[in-house]
């Protein structure tokens, strides 16, 4: 694939190396916007479009074909339209792991492109008051406000070998309104877990047997209605929680890990992206 495409041969075809179901239509805007961009003549003209969204340029005189690749490792918004070929709406695909905040701050994280990487203090957990009858607020969380509805995705893994062991998305209104998702072990196996607290917490788990590595999840805001999905080994969105959430007009949304019953939980998530929500219609 290159900038000019001066001959257009409709018997053409070309591959994907790598693709997983993990991966969303923003990889592969990306994958096309990387390999246009490393041509020289095709970087001033790219350039022109990240300026247009908005985009600072990257420290240096002149247009270089690095930049794009830099830009897109820092995680600069890029608006894309996809899928509109295919009748799917066009939603706007931000990789969003900067200008990011940590509530309770572990001591052993790390950043690098659009991975992050963080492991649990001893005996952290988000929930309130239901069944145990304790508050526990020290859960570790990667964040940022986002204002209105949206979709945010990430995949997620994680060294899960301990009851409670999670690491998954979050959203957050104060420490009494709030929604936690993710992979975690109970009854002796990996579930993905929701709770939705509104001063007391409630929690829904769905197995998913046999799982092993990564998972891709989302979590979507339409009002006060919050959904959760994630997507199954036969590559499609499964819904796993709709509930209800009386929430300011900005939130707190990111990442979330924590291990109630130890220290150590190693967990790591890649991709974080928030957008526009995604359509209402067919959410099962």
């Amino acid at each position: 694939m290159r900038e000019k495409s001066s001959s257009w041969i409709p018997t053409r075809a070309g591959v994907l190396a790598g693709l997983t179901v993990a991966h969303t239509r923003g990889d592969l805007y990306r994958a096309a916007l990387e390999a246009t961009g490393f041509w020289q003549d095709g970087v001033q003209v790219f350039w022109d479009e990240l300026c247009s969204t908005g985009a600072e340029r990257v420290p240096g005189d002149e247009p270089d074909p690095t930049d794009i690749h830099r830009l897109c490792a820092a995680g600069i918004s890029v608006p894309a339209v996809v899928g509109s070929r295919w009748g799917a709406p066009a939603v706007t695909i931000s990789a969003v792991l900067t200008g990011m905040s940590w509530l309770n701050e572990p001591g052993e994280w790390s950043q690098e492109g659009d991975v992050l990487r963080a492991v649990t203090e001893s005996r952290t957990d988000f929930w309130r008051r239901t069944f145990y009858g304790w508050v526990t607020d020290n859960g570790h969380f990667y964040h940022r406000p986002v204002t209105g509805d949206f979709t945010a995705e990430v995949v997620v893994s994680a060294t899960h070998t301990t009851l409670f062991d999670q690491a998954g998305m979050m959203v957050r209104a104060d420490a009494g309104n709030w929604l936690k998702t993710g992979l975690e072990v109970t009854s002796g196996t990996v579930h993905v877990s929701t709770v939705y607290t509104r001063e007391f917490s409630d929690v829904s788990m769905v197995p998913v047997p046999g799982h092993h590595g990564e998972m891709a999840m989302r979590v979507t805001r339409f009002g006060e209605a919050l959904t959760v999905h994630f997507r199954s080994p036969d590559g499609m969105w499964r819904l796993a929680r709709l509930g209800y959430l009386d929430l300011p007009e900005t939130v707190d949304v990111g990442l979330m890990c924590c291990s109630p019953e130890r220290a150590g939980l190693q967990a790591t998530f890649r991709d974080l992206r928030i957008g526009p929500p995604i359509s209402r219609e067919n959410l099962e």
